[in-house]
């Protein structure tokens, strides 16, 4: 009688190497794909940093964005609508430099700074509104409403080293933001590219 059968309820137990070459098989595979995974995360690795160490990639990166932020798809249309109706006459301004408020009342108004012009209508209205309100930030309780960028708390708090020494006015813009009349206020005169 064989005892290794009626012990092993399976049948006859395995020898010791089939054990070991059934355990070889999975670890095979299993280091196989690591090393695939692994070179395949070194090229990916290797490729960001050509990238980003080459300056043409830093211009491609800045002209993607092209503007202030990147704007989501949805707001492209509204974007294109806000610059062709207000960056014509004067600098298109960032919208988060003033809250909703004053935008909505600069849109309603027919007196623009003391120029006459026919107010917006729609459908120019509602684009340029809902890019505006999307972007633009909000009034705290106790501020009062800016109707000139240089009151604007957020314009003061990203200027904190400009000593402003004529009226600020949208023109000024241009001579430190030489990128302005494209809308790209990333780009800075060589005196302010290294500050913070």
């Amino acid at each position: 009688m064989n005892w290794s059968k009626l012990n092993h309820p399976q049948g006859p137990r395995p020898s010791s190497k089939r054990l070991r070459q059934r355990r070889r098989k999975p670890s095979v595979w299993v280091l196989l794909l690591l090393i695939l995974l692994s070179s395949f995360c070194g090229w990916g690795v290797t490729q960001i940093q050509a990238a980003a160490s080459s300056p043409q990639s830093a211009q491609a990166v800045a002209a993607s964005i092209g503007t202030v932020d990147t704007v989501p798809p949805n707001l492209k249309l509204a974007q294109e609508t806000y610059l062709a109706r207000c960056a014509t006459c004067h600098v298109g301004l960032p919208p988060a430099v003033l809250p909703d408020v004053s935008w909505r009342a600069i849109l309603q108004d027919s007196n623009h700074y003391g120029v006459p012009w026919n107010p917006l209508r729609n459908p120019d209205l509602a684009l340029t509104w809902k890019y505006l309100q999307t972007n633009s930030r909000q009034l705290n309780p106790e501020e009062q409403v800016p109707y000139r960028v240089a009151r604007s708390r957020y314009f003061r708090i990203l200027h904190p080293r400009v000593k402003f020494t004529e009226p600020v006015t949208v023109g000024t813009c241009v001579s430190c933001h030489i990128g302005a009349p494209q809308f790209d206020f990333r780009t800075l005169s060589p005196q302010w590219q290294n500050s913070p």
